[in-house]
Order: C-alpha cells, then structure tokens, then sequence
C-alpha cells in the first residue's frame, strides 16, 4: 500500500472545504495539523465521514462556514476550540458515536453545535441504517456566546446527553429542538440542558414536547416557543423575560395547565413595562408532505387552565386564527395589562356574558379586548372603567347588540371595517 506524504503545502482559500476525508482513520492534533494539513482561509475547515476521527487539542476557528463537519462516523473531540466560525462551529450528521470532551462552541456566526441524531446512522459497508452506539456525549463543554447555542434535529431525550455543558450567552436561541421528542423537567434540565442568559431559553418546533414543573425566566427575548408541534405544558412560570413569556403557534395539539405567566416584557427608564404574556395561534398546524411541509386545518382545542396572565406590559394574551370551538381557557384570569388585556386576530368569536364568565376573565387592563381581521360578535355586555378603549375593533366584520360601554377611555372604536353593525 502506498503511503500519502504532505510537507510544507498550505490547504487555504477554497472556495468549499479546506480538507475533505472520507473512509478514513485519521488523529488530528496540533502537530499531524503542522506537519500535513495546514488549513487558513477555507469557506469550511474540515468535512470528515463514513470513518473513525479523533481531534484533540485544536483550535477549529475562522471559517467562513463550518469549523467541522462530521457523519455516519466514531468521533472523539478533546479540549478543542470551535470559535469565530461564520456559520456554525461544529456539525454532527447521523454518527455513529460522538464523545466530546473539555471543548468550547463559542463566539459562532450562527451556531455553537449542531446536531443530527434519532439513534441511528449510515452503515455504508453494508448500505444500510443502524442503530448508534448510544447517546452522543458532550462532557464538561461550554456552548456559548453564538448567536445560536445548539440545534437538535431528530433527537430524543434518550439520543444525546450533555453532562455540565451549559448553554448561555447566546443572543438568540439557547436550544433549537426540531422534529424531536423530549420531555424538560427539573431533573432534564439539571442534567441535560443547562440553560441561562440566552436571548430564547427553548425554541421547539415539529415534534413532540413536554414541560413539567420548570420557570422559564430571564431570557432576553422570550421564555419558550413552540410551533407545528405536540405540546404540553403543566406547573411551569413564565416570567421576567423580555418580549414574551411563552408562545404556542400552529401546534397540531396544545395544553397548558396550572402554569404562571407575569411579569414579562422588557422595563423602560420610567419604569413601563412593554411584553406580552402569550401568543397563542391555532387553527391549523403542518404536516410532513411529499414535498416538504403542508398546512392543513386543526381540529383540535387548544386548552389553557387554572394559568393566570397578569402584568406582562402591553397585552396579555394574543390569539390568531381562533374560533369558539377550537380555544379553551378555565379559570385563566388577564389581568393589569396597559394595553389590551385580550388582544384577538384573523379569529371568530362570540363575547357573550357566558363567554366572559367562562372563557375569558378580563380585569384592571388599559383596554378589555383588541378584534382585528375577524368576525366578532359583543352580545349582551357591559365593558366598563377601562382607561383606554372598553373594545377596539378594525379591519373585521363586527355585530355589537344590546351592549353598554361605560366610563372607559374611549367605549367602542370601530376602525376600517369590512362591517359593523351596532344595535340597541
């Protein structure tokens, strides 16, 4: 067998991939990097798969892409350093087992980590998948200060494990979930996923999650955001986080139940709070189609009970493409919000007094209820001592009949609508 030497020749400014390896046993530590594979200025560092790699001491920096790509391989990273890489610091495709030990993901373009794991990975000896050697492993790591910390994609609560590896600082996402399923709980949190000052804590779409007994707090932007997903939310506090506290868009199914949602929203130098406790759309979710994702209707009720929403700044609870049938709140009080307590969207709904003593309990807000690009019904109601607007409707199809707006800052406000028709 012939043996590869390579001395004194530089792998820079490639417009793809500085170092390309597939099929191989490689070691890459500073002095096999000195002596072969001397990397500057590549769009992307270096691509290895289908092989077994050990990285060991290495500063994997400066890319304009990917620091390292990894897949369907036996990867070991040792005390290296993925940093100031334009796109994302490392990427791990499928492997077949990872064990990533004393390394630093910081300072991203984009993304600390990236990750692809359901368990299993590409067999290309025999072509064919199979199941991973057990979870992939980020020991005594630090994820941080990217603009994203890590994206998990397929995963599950049994597929990767971070062991003191927190994740902090990121301006944006701490954790991105996608089509995964996990569960976050004290004891998830504790072990797996170590969270603090990211400008997100959670953002989780297409899948299927769980949050049990947890405060979301603090984040710059917004607690937790879920989307096309399965979504449960039992004994969990939103607050102090600074645009939103939780948000539930388009999932197929959502519950929330016994949870705390104040406080949100970033304050000003005279102290106005200005947030939104919760954005809530449904109606309809994705589906996995043959050419990607598909929107279809949702049958299902979207069910929030026992939650409270109070002092979250501008608007409590922000509803799009809701209908009578398909929106659920029990004894879920709205309440000391200086604008809209209820702020309702492309939706259609009754206020009745049995909807506003079942569903929606509105106290102390700036206005009772915003109704935009809808169809609206107020029947039978009395909307008093809000200081700005009792109802605020535009852009809708509005029937108002047989109510009283009293000693409000404004009453009624019908503006641009398609029409409104007031009687009695």
């Amino acid at each position: 067998m012939g043996k590869l030497t390579i001395d004194d020749s530089p792998i820079r400014d490639n417009r793809g991939v500085g170092l390309y390896v597939q099929y191989g046993i490689f070691r890459f530590d500073p002095n096999t990097m000195r002596r072969m594979f001397r990397l500057e200025g590549n769009q992307n560092n270096i691509y290895a798969g289908n092989g077994a790699y050990i990285f060991e001491d290495l500063d994997i920096s400066g890319s304009q892409g990917y620091g390292l790509h990894t897949w369907y391989s036996d990867v070991v990273l040792t005390r290296c350093a993925f940093s100031n890489n334009a796109n994302t610091g490392y990427y791990s495709t499928h492997d077949r087992s990872l064990v990533a030990t004393q390394c630093n993901f910081v300072s991203n373009g984009s993304i600390g980590v990236r990750v692809y794991s359901e368990g299993t990975y590409y067999d290309y000896n025999v072509g064919e998948w199979k199941p991973n050697n057990g979870p992939l492993k980020f020991v005594n790591c630090d994820i941080s200060s990217n603009q994203h910390g890590l994206y998990l994609v397929y995963g599950s609560d049994s597929t990767v494990k971070l062991e003191n590896t927190p994740i902090h600082d990121n301006s944006h996402y701490g954790l991105y979930v996608n089509q995964c399923d996990l569960t976050f709980t004290p004891e998830t949190m504790a072990n797996n996923w170590q969270m603090r000052n990211n400008g997100y804590h959670i953002v989780a779409i297409h899948g299927k999650y769980k949050f049990r007994d947890l405060e979301f707090a603090d984040a710059t932007y917004a607690g937790v955001s879920t989307s096309y997903s399965d979504v449960s939310v039992e004994n969990c506090t939103f607050t102090r986080n600074g645009n939103y506290g939780f948000r539930s868009s388009y999932n197929s199914n959502f519950s929330m139940d016994n949870c705390r949602i104040f406080d949100n929203g970033t304050v000003n130098e005279d102290g106005v709070r200005s947030g939104v406790g919760m954005y809530l759309y449904h109606g309809k979710h994705q589906v996995r189609g043959e050419s990607g994702w598909d929107w279809v209707d949702s049958d299902t009720v979207a069910s929030i009970t026992n939650t409270p929403i109070e002092g979250n700044g501008t608007y409590g609870l922000r509803i799009g493409w809701g209908r009578d049938e398909n929106i659920r709140l029990v004894n879920s009080p709205i309440r000391g919000h200086r604008s809209a307590g209820l702020y309702v969207s492309n939706c259609e709904f009754d206020f009745t007094p049995q909807t506003m003593g079942s569903k929606w309990q509105l106290f102390e807000n700036g206005s009772h209820i915003y109704a935009s690009w809808g169809t609206y019904l107020f029947e039978n109601l009395t909307l008093r001592d809000a200081p700005n607007h009792g109802t605020a409707t535009w852009g809708s199809d509005v029937t108002v009949r047989n109510c009283s707006f009293i000693e409000n800052g404004y009453g009624f406000y019908a503006h641009y609508n398609y029409s409104t028709e007031i009687e009695n």
